[in-house]
């Protein structure tokens, strides 16, 4: 069995948010946390002046700042950013980097193992995919980061051994993301499906855990989503897991998935993997910050293998217009370069009936993957003006995505 620990390199994962001069060998990582702020890539003399006037000198320091508990005599929004930096170096020293533990469970024939297969881009099994039997621990490349996923098989048989009290922290213990997968089109199925889930919550109460919880409405095909009767009866069923969840304190995130729409998919996995990643929170303010500072109408960063680091918008529309936009055109970009045309770093999609522009910038091609971020605007001229920034910000905290 692989180990579950991801190995920690500082020229790899942190470099780039300290200055040049900073020399830090593996083996000696935590004296990361006693280098003056001053050291920390973005700090100039005047702002570590003012830190320490506040008592704060060290990397370690600036992570248990509260803002707003002292008086610093600096914009609050950079010194929340600052903060939020120290938190992450902090975090990944002095804690083991551990493969993220994602749990799948649902009825039969819910479509557990498929999703896995999209996700793994193993298209050519879907179609002769039998229930799968008892648990099945696969691993899987999200994010740039290895994640090991536990398939619960559905049947009756094996839910009842999950949730035996004597079995059931072997598959529940130290869940990261539980993933609940209801098949929608199987509506006779919905009270199975609601009973089930309760148990689930009640088994991880039990054991003290609370995982990051997303419910998925699967088989939500595209044609489904025009049938009125169809999203009633999902309304009402979401209902009934949202009254389930409070009974066990707990929150879910639900979202829909059709392996007739891959790019659902990839969505609704990468919404569970930001929900337990501290640097999901600092990506997404940069890139709301970058939005607003570009006068967007939204804005996502998306990386070439579909995981989505992050989406603002003004409106949902038009943040699902932007990713799902952002998406299709990198196939396209993919496939230019299989016919040997350079990286656009640029591409651009005009909307002139609607007086926009969706424009792509390439972040970074690190972890085997190209990151783009996509902008939906009405004037190229306030992209340029602020992506420099933007990008020398964000790009080193993509390697620390989950950490």
């Amino acid at each position: 069995m692989d180990s579950q620990y991801v190995e920690k390199n500082f020229d790899k994962d942190l470099r780039a948010l300290f200055k040049k001069d900073v020399r830090i060998d593996n083996k000696s990582l935590h004296k990361i946390l006693d280098l003056p702020v001053l050291k920390l890539q973005g700090i100039d003399a005047v702002s570590s002046d003012k830190l320490g006037d506040a008592g704060i000198k060290t990397i370690y320091d600036l992570s248990q700042t509260i803002v707003g508990e002292k008086k610093i005599a600096m914009d609050s929004t950079i010194l929340k950013k600052w903060v939020r930096k120290a938190k992450i170096i902090v975090n990944y020293v002095q804690n083991p980097l551990t493969k993220k533990k994602l749990l799948l469970a649902g009825l039969d024939f819910a479509g557990k193992t498929s999703l896995l297969s999209v996700l793994k881009k193993d298209y050519s099994i879907i179609q002769d995919l039998m229930p799968t039997k008892g648990a099945q621990r696969d691993g899987v490349e999200f994010f740039g980061i290895p994640i090991i996923t536990w398939d619960l098989g559905g049947q009756a048989l094996y839910r009842n051994e999950y949730l035996d009290s004597s079995k059931s922290k072997l598959f529940f213990s130290d869940t990261d993301v539980l993933f609940y997968v209801i098949d929608v089109q199987d509506d006779k199925r919905y009270g199975e499906a609601v009973d089930y889930y309760s148990k689930m919550l009640a088994a991880y109460k039990s054991l003290g855990e609370k995982p990051t919880l997303i419910v998925l409405f699967h088989k939500l095909d595209p044609v489904l989503k025009e049938q009125e009767a169809v999203m009633e009866r999902i309304a009402k069923l979401q209902v009934d897991i949202a009254n389930v969840s409070t009974e066990f304190d707990f929150s879910p995130i639900f979202a829909s998935t059709s392996i007739y729409e891959k790019n659902s998919v990839f969505v609704a996995f990468s919404l569970g993997i930001r929900n337990i990643s501290q640097t999901a929170e600092l990506v997404a303010s940069l890139l709301e910050e970058y939005c607003v500072k570009s006068n967007g109408k939204a804005a996502v960063l998306l990386s070439s293998e579909g995981e989505v680091f992050a989406q603002t918008g003004v409106t949902k529309e038009y943040i699902e217009l932007v990713t799902q936009n952002g998406l299709l055109i990198d196939t396209i970009v993919k496939f230019n370069l299989s016919k040997g045309f350079v990286l656009e770093k640029n591409p651009v999609v005009k909307f002139s009936d609607n007086e926009m522009y969706l424009i792509g910038h390439h972040i970074t091609s690190g972890m085997n993957r190209t990151v783009y971020l996509w902008l939906l605007l009405q004037n190229l001229i306030d992209f340029t003006s602020t992506i420099s920034f933007f990008k020398n910000e964000v790009e080193p905290l993509l390697s620390l995505f989950i950490v």
